[in-house]
């Protein structure tokens, strides 16, 4: 986290999966665990430095052509819908939600938001991608 700060790595989406922070992730069906434990331990990471960012977590979900939108009923029900890209921690100044795409983001209720660390938002992103043809969309988890 230090090294993106100091290098400006939020400002190219640089992330880190969750299989890297911890090679026993590698299997899908410990990725919603695994990430809602990431996210905890960089949200603490984050306080404790006192570093003036928010700490989100990306999770890829299959996309179609036509939109999907929220077609999964809270924070566990999610693991069916994650596709083939483990999750992944993103830095992001404080204030700055444009990576959320404006129009493109609904917040979601306390059902998405996983156990674990306190001040949380869940966003579901759903956009339309020219390059593939498909929507896409990303469940977000914000600390």
């Amino acid at each position: 986290m230090a090294d993106v700060i100091e290098r400006k790595g939020y400002e190219r989406f640089e992330d880190l999966h969750i299989d890297v922070v911890d090679p026993l992730n590698r299997a899908p069906d410990t990725w919603l665990r695994a990430a809602a434990d990431c996210l905890a331990v960089a949200a603490a990471t984050r306080d404790q430095e006192r570093w003036p960012f928010q700490v989100a977590l990306g999770m890829s979900l299959h996309s179609a052509p036509e939109r999907l939108g929220l077609n999964f009923h809270g924070f566990h029900a999610a693991e069916k819908e994650l596709d083939w890209s483990p999750p992944s921690l993103y830095l992001f100044p404080e204030g700055d939600d444009s990576w959320l795409g404006g129009a493109e983001s609904q917040q979601l209720p306390a059902q998405f938001l996983p156990p674990g660390p306190a001040n949380v938002k869940a966003y579901l992103r759903e956009w339309y991608d020219e390059g593939d043809g498909e929507y896409r969309r990303t469940l977000w988890l914000v600390a």
